[in-house]
């Protein structure tokens, strides 16, 4: 069946769904993306061993979670509700809500705590387990390659918040990775990609009052702050985890596996242990 033949669940039905849980969750856990269940299920089951997470609901984005949040229920829940969403840009935009119940991550999103290199090495090994992981490590360049990967992106990233900070329509986080990537090394940023990205910035303030201060995006006071932030605040993780794909995939032949797969290894390997504050 085509991906668009696929029946998909109402906002409704999705908002809806915990009721049919409330004799098998100990906490309903509630996250944006449909996409992201069942890596939050994995996760939250790690981090939280002692209590019973049968299933975690995504309610089709942010927006929703916080509608949902704020929401008065008619009647008081059997079951406790946690609100998680993403970070983004919301705490350097000053758009963060608050509720009792609804939690931030500490970092851009939930793939910033997989970035770990030993859970790296573990999804390779999975895939080839002849290999020593002391020689994957040493081959892959680690621990230092994923911090280069990462601070390869914040550039872009400030782009990004350049966007949104001053409103001015662009796509930015939701474009994919390899628009700015070079064409036969994926895993490298094409610095030229990024300055055209700059250029149509500075093309599209012509239209707003901040045409003068974004001649030079990157040089604006608002941007550049930015340059001294914990890169795992300032970078999507999602967006440095697909060039850590792809740079394993030109060192190992793991086979076809794909970036969501990539991405839910990590999770099953990686310790956690960055998550263990917002726990």
């Amino acid at each position: 069946m085509a991906e668009a033949e696929v029946p998909q669940r109402s906002p409704d039905g999705l908002a809806a769904l915990d009721i049919f849980y409330d004799d098998f969750n100990d906490i309903h856990f509630f996250v944006e993306d449909e996409d992201q269940e069942n890596l939050y299920e994995v996760v939250l089951r790690r981090l939280f061993p002692d209590l019973q997470v049968a299933r975690v609901f995504p309610l089709g984005g942010k927006q929703a979670v916080l509608n949902r949040c704020t929401q008065s229920p008619q009647q008081a829940p059997k079951r406790p509700s946690v609100f998680i969403v993403d970070k983004d840009f919301d705490d350097l935009l000053g758009c963060q809500k608050t509720h009792p119940f609804l939690f931030y991550l500490d970092r851009f999103c939930i793939e910033n705590y997989f970035l770990e290199p030993d859970a790296v090495v573990e999804v390779v090994i999975e895939s080839l387990p002849k290999l020593k992981r002391a020689n994957v490590y040493a081959s892959l360049g680690f621990p230092e390659k994923v911090s280069e990967l990462a601070e390869s992106m914040r550039p872009l990233f400030q782009l990004f918040f350049a966007v949104q900070y001053f409103n001015l329509g662009l796509k930015n986080c939701k474009l994919a990775t390899e628009v700015f990537c070079q064409q036969s090394h994926l895993w490298m940023i094409d610095n030229l990609a990024v300055d055209r990205y700059s250029k149509q910035i500075s093309q599209a303030a012509l239209a707003s009052p901040h045409a003068e201060e974004l001649k030079e995006p990157l040089a604006n006071a608002k941007i550049s702050a930015l340059q001294s932030l914990d890169c795992h605040r300032v970078v999507s993780g999602k967006h440095v985890c697909a060039l850590l794909f792809r740079y394993v995939k030109s060192k190992y032949n793991v086979g076809t596996i794909t970036l969501e797969s990539f991405l839910f290894r990590l999770a099953k390997n990686a310790s956690l242990s960055s998550l263990s504050s917002f726990a």
